[in-house]
């Protein structure tokens, strides 16, 4: 555009970060703490929250540096919760930790609880307080209750830093940052105690699982204690009956046969309350299992029911040869002692013609698993019968 002797032209003028013209709103603290409120309100992240707070400050100031503090669990530290601006990842190496009392700008405003001001004039030792490109340094208490919560460090190229009223201004936002800081800080514990009480829930009604299992479980055991002493309790009971009744007319060597007997019954008994204590306590000791031969283990079992075989007539047929597997041989036995009664006892009977024969085998074994077998020629189980046949104690008819 030209006049008359008037010659008119736009220029571009550059200007450097923390030298030039504030950013609009920087002469209105209410509007940085109106911002600031807003941020609060919608961060609901602390960690969040801090990077929106010193972005904005760093953008309104337009000063070369803006870190945010907080004080840590134990009181004697400051940690850095965010930065911005050209120096924020060089300051966020040289200065994360800061100690209460320490003697640069950040420590000492925590200790006095008001503004400190460093500037490269007047400190002793301007390294100390200000990084690399910046000439003064201003550190603000964030005040809660009149006891410092955090810090906030503000750094300009600037050799006069901030006026007095600037330096109120921001005291007043830096208490208001404390607020949101500490709320937020809250309601981020509030949420790890949820978790944390959601969680002990979650264990406290897996325990109470654990603990109806395991009082089925000892109902189960009380009754197997029963059922799996009873067999030799009443072999006791019945050769030391027929012991008292037929004494006089029996010759020495069925005597010595009947007490030997009596005694293999109390050693049985021993046995099974050995294996009925271990099992009680498999839930808080290991239980080591050994390589098990069954031809070892089976004349055990077959000899604590000798007596139930000679009252039924029956026909045991055992395999020649057996796989070698990994167990418990007093477990082992109990299940082999347990398969055979029922099969005797629930098998077919002398008195329907038939002699009662049972069969104990296994089946090759497929992906290192072997299947044991005790077949006997009974009337078998009922389909809906089967579906109750190893639950606690049930008696099939």
């Amino acid at each position: 555009m030209h006049r008359r002797g008037v010659k008119m032209s736009r220029r571009k003028t550059k200007v450097r970060p923390g030298t030039g013209p504030p950013a609009p709103g920087a002469a209105d603290p209410r509007r940085l703490a109106a911002d600031i409120s807003r941020a609060a309100g919608s961060k609901l992240d602390l960690k969040e929250l801090a990077r929106e707070v010193v972005r904005l400050i760093h953008r309104r100031l337009d000063v070369q540096y803006v870190g945010l503090y907080y004080l840590d669990q134990s009181g004697e530290c400051v940690s850095q919760l965010a930065s911005a601006g050209r120096t924020s990842r060089r300051a966020a190496k040289t200065s994360h930790t800061v100690e209460v009392g320490a003697p640069c700008a950040i420590g000492q405003c925590l200790a006095q609880r008001k503004a400190v001001v460093s500037t490269a004039k007047g400190s002793e030792d301007p390294n100390r307080d200000l990084l690399p490109g910046t000439r003064s340094a201003l550190a603000l208490p964030l005040l809660r209750g009149g006891k410092a919560v955090g810090a906030l460090s503000i750094q300009s190229r600037k050799a006069d830093g901030l006026g007095e009223r600037d330096i109120s201004a921001l005291q007043v936002l830096a208490d208001q940052l404390a607020v949101a800081v500490e709320n937020a800080r809250l309601r981020e514990q509030i949420e790890r105690e949820i978790v944390e009480r959601k969680r002990a829930q979650e264990t406290l009604q897996e325990r109470t699982i654990e603990l109806e299992e395991l009082t089925t479980e000892l109902d189960a055991f009380a009754h197997t204690v029963a059922h799996d002493l009873k067999t030799p309790i009443s072999a006791q009971v019945l050769l030391s009956s027929m012991l008292e009744t037929n004494l006089r007319d029996m010759s020495l060597e069925k005597v010595h046969a009947r007490l030997a007997r009596i005694t293999q019954a109390g050693f049985t008994m021993t046995a099974i309350i050995d294996s009925l204590l271990l099992l009680s306590s498999v839930r808080s000791e290991k239980v080591d299992s050994v390589p098990i031969d069954m031809s070892e283990v089976l004349p055990n079992a077959l000899g604590r029911l000798s007596d139930l075989v000679a009252e039924r007539g029956a026909e045991i047929v055992v395999a020649d040869k057996w796989p070698l597997v990994l167990g418990h041989v007093p477990w082992v036995e109990e299940i082999w002692v347990n398969y055979l009664s029922n099969a005797l006892k629930h098998g077919r009977q002398t008195s329907e013609n038939v002699t009662p024969r049972v069969e104990l085998g296994f089946d090759e074994p497929d992906d290192s698993i072997v299947r044991f077998r005790v077949v006997d020629n009974g009337p078998g189980i009922d389909p809906e019968q089967q579906a109750v046949l190893f639950a606690p104690f049930n008696r099939l008819a």
